[in-house]
């Protein structure tokens, strides 16, 4: 009974999720902030080889930025 429970919760809150993204208009201005990604996934899917500029894009610039986090300090 309690999984069944707990399956209808969670199935209330992804659909709950799924409407207020999809089926209202409240995140419309965050949504914005997304088409340059849309606009480099659509770059990368017109020719596959550009993956690895786009991870190294990605990649590169954190590169000092885990060296911080992950380096030995002794």
């Amino acid at each position: 009974m309690r999984r069944l429970l707990g399956l209808t919760v969670f199935l209330g809150i992804a659909y709950g999720i799924f409407h207020v993204i999809f089926r209202t208009d409240i995140l419309a201005p965050l949504l914005v902030y997304a088409e340059p990604v849309k606009a480099a996934v659509d770059w990368v899917v017109e020719d596959p080889r550009r993956a690895w500029t786009a991870l190294a894009v990605i990649v590169i610039p954190h590169i000092g930025l885990y060296y911080l986090i992950f380096e030995d300090r002794k």
